[in-house]
């Protein structure tokens, strides 16, 4: 069902249109950015789009998932969604044709902008499920409307936030404990000021203030320059001996690449033409076997 609310009638809610093309439960809904289209996610396996300008018609049964859709998400441009299902697939539909996306390319997923991102299994959310996770231990994620935080509900009772995207094997988090059970949603408010949560035995609506730590500067969260020593499987470096502080710059402590050490490398800090520092990653004099060293910014992740 459409329910609205307005005028006089603030706090009361109307029905305004009543659709019964679901035989199972609704897991998620949401509408088009441009407000044409209202996408709808069911244990029916389908996604169904319906038109909003012809009275909630029915434009297309979206068919292609093994299991009960569990989320979706619409592009900015409202022309394609993505779905999750729980057979842990990622559909991607053309709401023009109706069509789901068959590419092997990565284009699709790379150079699509998404209006929000709920969806628990993609690229930019790897780094989100915990280790040894079964698939199910993740119920909800949201991504801020900045689109530098992310927020997650868990079996464990937790509210998790993390880095968005967070692509890095078990990425760090900051976890909040509340709940008496497992999380069923979560969601940020349109400031991204507060989050909401829902739980599920226990039955609680929780609300979070996120603090951004606005009043710290900006050069309290640069990264100290370290000597990197090796790629880790799980995503990062293990960082190795300090770099020496000489003056506005830092010196290498061991620039040569080995088995040990095939990366070799570290962070100097070079003057401009305008009297400033940039920091820069060097890369080794001698690298180890096919390894070519490259220069790059601290801020990238490249690096």
């Amino acid at each position: 069902e459409v329910m609205s609310s307005s005028g006089d009638n603030f706090g009361k809610l109307k029905t305004q249109h009543a659709i019964h093309d679901c035989e199972e439960d609704v897991d998620d809904l949401k509408y088009s950015p441009s407000g044409e289209f209202l996408a709808v996610g069911s244990h029916d396996n389908y996604v169904d789009v319906y038109e909003v300008s012809r009275g909630y018609g029915r434009k297309w049964r979206l068919k292609g998932h093994t299991s009960y859709v569990t989320h979706l998400d619409w592009s900015e441009d409202s022309r394609i969604i993505q779905s999750n299902c729980g057979a842990y697939e990622i559909l991607y539909w053309d709401v023009k044709t109706g069509r789901q996306i068959r590419s092997t390319l990565d284009s699709l997923e790379a150079d699509t902008s998404w209006s929000t991102w709920t969806c628990v299994l993609g690229f930019p959310v790897m780094g989100i499920w915990p280790p040894s996770s079964d698939g199910t231990d993740v119920n909800s994620v949201d991504r801020c409307h900045r689109g530098t935080l992310c927020v997650t509900a868990d079996d464990f009772g937790a509210v998790n936030l993390h880095r968005f995207p967070c692509v890095a094997k078990a990425a760090a988090k900051k976890e909040y404990t509340g709940h008496a059970a497992h999380v069923m949603n979560v969601r940020f408010l349109l400031d991204d000021s507060y989050v909401v949560s829902v739980g599920g035995k226990d039955r609680a609506i929780c609300c979070w203030r996120l603090d951004r730590n606005l009043h710290l500067e900006d050069h309290q969260a640069a990264p100290k320059p370290t000597l990197a020593t090796r790629w880790k499987p799980q995503g990062g470096w293990d960082n190795g001996r300090a770099l020496e502080a000489v003056g506005p710059s830092y010196a290498m402590t061991d620039q040569f690449a080995n088995s040990d050490n095939p990366r070799a490398c570290g962070w100097v800090q070079k003057q401009q033409k305008d009297g400033s520092y940039k920091t820069v990653l060097i890369e080794p004099e001698k690298p180890y076997g096919d390894y070519k060293g490259r220069y790059n910014d601290h801020s990238s992740s490249r690096a």
